[in-house]
């Protein structure tokens, strides 16, 4: 599982920082050795409420040739944000 955490730092202050954003992306083991396929979820929101905005799948992802940005640049062209 690959979890991606967004924080936001007022005034570049990193001891006041809060996450605004979580997503995860999980391997659903469907796929093959050269062409992985992954679940995703994205929310907002910190430690508190949060809210899913989306939920979906990337198919086919070429994880021998690419790398995890690319992944993470599939999932956000998925998303239905």
């Amino acid at each position: 599982m690959i979890r991606i955490i967004i924080e936001l730092f007022p005034g570049g202050d990193v001891s006041e920082g809060r996450v605004i954003a979580e997503g995860y992306i999980i391997n659903n083991l469907e796929g093959t050795k050269e062409e992985g396929n992954y679940n995703y979820m994205l929310k907002l929101g910190g430690s508190g409420v949060q809210s899913i905005l989306c939920t979906g799948k990337v198919s086919k992802f070429k994880r021998k040739k690419e790398n995890v940005w690319k992944l993470l640049v599939a999932v956000l062209k998925k998303a239905k944000l």
